[in-house]
């Protein structure tokens, strides 16, 4: 692999064939994907330099290779920006050969140490694999991000029992893997010796450990404010909790937290608000798409996919540590001999699949705003987050509306479904994702026949406060309510 990448002659044939190109790709873990063009004929040497300068400069870092032969050229990806994409909507993308229009944002590497940059946003790696945040426009300092820590848990499946000294970062190490101008990427590895499971008597962690390479990509993309997030490692370890930390320099006075259909105002200190009893309130807490903490003036949102436990406390210097659960690795579906409940919540069998072992990726991101969630737009945000969107090749030659299927207003209104009807027509399920009332207006992109208010069943509501003017329809709505109206075209 070395006399092919490092000081390779294109006349020398390969696999009966010769080199038109190479190109390489860090694909995560360690793993570089190349892509190896062959041809009847060799390409000239100098149109290899550019490849071969690019490939050197991963062989430091890769353990392994994947290596895809293509017959012709060597393929290279290509990354797009395009836009603007309502919700329910093709937006049709041509790519040609051009210049990038001036004024068009661009991410890239920052010039204040090891990190990344785009616009007023930043974020540069610590010596800890920490990572500072910063956004210009806001009125506080940069967010220390990428905080791993690892705890002992001698619980069960329901509750959390800390044991032994947490574990952080004995080495770490960050690189720029890629400069943009659309997307800029920073990856951090940090290295921790992770003790192998609680010790014989379950009152701490074996002194016997095991070292453990922890993988976090930072991600910026050109035009958005919200910094990406990849965490994966490989759990060989068991009897333990693996969290990433935020830790926010403002003074939290509230917290909201999605639960799906609602954002709801949760307590800061859940002991305090839930009071004692045989089983101790947990200061954690439970989100669906985001987590949001502000002072009313700033704010820190934390969006996840699939990670639902986050934990939220306020230091004695006044800054606010917000912490997301990436991992819990336990044994038992319940235990009677936990600090935190007076008796076993159920049964008390071993369940050693919980001790999640193999290759494990966490994906979340963080958006720093203005005011609350509200003022800061974060609901739209963690929706494109947790639903981006899809590229598609269309086959044949249907054409692309110019318009979404159905256009909703005000951005307080959100598409919570959209689906064709076994009765015929299309079902649009909608939410007034805010705690005031609203007025909802959806006009559609096909000449509409009738338009129906439903319940879930799909099934006509006695009374409806639905109106319609034409092709558009208003709804009067109430806070977090869910409305389901069937709609049929003048084809169905």
């Amino acid at each position: 692999l070395g006399q092919y990448l490092g000081g390779i002659d294109p006349a020398t044939p390969l696999f009966g064939r010769f080199l038109t190109g190479i190109t390489a790709q860090l694909e995560g873990g360690g793993l570089v994907r190349l892509d190896v063009g062959l041809g009847e004929s060799p390409a000239p040497p100098a149109a290899l330099a550019e490849d071969q300068r690019r490939i050197g400069t991963l062989l430091a870092s890769a353990t392994r290779f994947k290596v895809v032969l293509h017959g012709a050229g060597a393929t290279r990806p290509v990354l797009v920006q395009a836009g603007p994409a309502p919700e329910a909507q093709l937006v049709p993308i041509t790519v040609r050969a051009g210049e990038p229009h001036p004024d068009a944002p661009r991410a890239g590497r920052s010039d204040k140490g090891v990190g990344i940059a785009c616009g007023p946003l930043s974020v540069v790696a610590e010596p800890d694999g920490t990572v500072l945040i910063e956004d210009r426009r806001l009125p506080f300092g940069p967010v220390r991000a990428n905080d791993l820590v690892d705890e002992g848990d001698r619980g069960d499946l329901y509750h959390f029992d800390p044991a032994g000294t947490p574990v952080r970062a004995r080495v770490a190490r960050a690189r720029v893997v890629e400069e943009g101008p659309v997307r800029a990427r920073l990856l951090v590895e940090q290295e921790l010796e992770l003790p192998l499971a609680l010790s014989a008597d379950r009152s701490g962690r074996s002194p016997v450990t095991r070292p453990t390479l922890i993988t976090t990509e930072i991600t910026l993309v050109a035009g958005e404010r919200r910094v990406e997030l990849t965490t994966t490692f490989d759990n060989q370890v068991a009897d333990h909790r693996l969290r990433a930390l935020v830790h926010a320099p403002l003074c939290a006075e509230r917290l909201d937290a999605h639960q799906g259909l609602a954002v709801i105002a949760r307590p800061l200190d859940p002991a305090a608000a839930l009071g004692a009893g045989t089983e101790r309130a947990a200061p954690t807490g439970q989100h669906h798409l985001f987590v949001d903490i502000s002072d009313g003036v700033s704010g820190v949102a934390l969006e996840s996919r699939g990670l639902p436990e986050h934990e939220v406390l306020r230091e004695e210097d006044r800054s606010t540590r917000l912490a997301l659960t990436l991992l819990r690795a336990v044994g038992w579906l319940s235990r009677g001999d936990l600090s935190v409940i007076d008796h076993a919540a159920g049964p008390m069998i071993p369940t050693p699949g919980a001790q999640e072992p193999g290759l494990h990726r966490f994906e979340y991101a963080l958006v720093l705003h203005q005011g609350d969630y509200q003022k800061g737009r974060v609901l739209a945000d963690a929706q494109r987050f947790a639903a981006p969107a899809t590229a598609v090749t269309p086959k044949g030659k249907h054409p692309v509306s110019p318009r979404p299927l159905v256009e909703l207003g005000p951005e307080t209104i959100a598409l919570s479904a959209l689906y064709p009807s076994d009765k015929g027509g299309t079902v649009v399920r909608i939410l007034n994702a805010s705690p005031e009332p609203s007025l909802a207006t959806l006009t559609c992109s096909f000449p509409l026949a009738e338009a129906i208010e439903i319940d879930p069943l799909e099934q006509p509501l006695q009374t409806t406060r639905l109106e319609r003017k034409g092709a558009s329809l208003r709804l009067p709505l109430r806070p977090w309510e869910l409305a389901t109206i069937l709609l049929r075209s003048k084809a169905c």
